[in-house]
């Protein structure tokens, strides 16, 4: 293999690592979604070079499209568990 299959097969390792950690935390101990703009922005970036990226060898823009999916996947997953737990009713004393 060469090293831009490796890079790609980090990309999906990575993407994988990404996803593990709003699974498996408690969802009161997940960070705000405010913490999360820098993600945002990457994953706006990243998106836009994998879907519209001129000029660029098509394995980049695969690596950079797992990468971004991963990261929209990830605060998806962080809003709805967030927001499940907001709407948990506390107990009447």
């Amino acid at each position: 293999m060469t090293w831009l299959m490796w890079l790609l097969v980090l990309a999906v390792l990575i993407g994988l690592a990404t996803l593990w950690s709003p699974i498996m935390v408690k969802a009161d101990r997940l960070p705000p979604l405010r913490s999360y703009w820098w993600l945002i922005l990457m994953a706006v970036i990243w998106t836009g070079d994998a879907l519209a990226g001129e000029n660029r060898p098509g394995l980049e823009r695969t690596t950079k499209g797992i990468l971004a999916a991963a990261i929209w996947l990830n605060f998806a997953i962080v809003a709805w568990r967030r927001r499940g737990r907001s709407r948990e009713v506390e107990p009447a004393d």
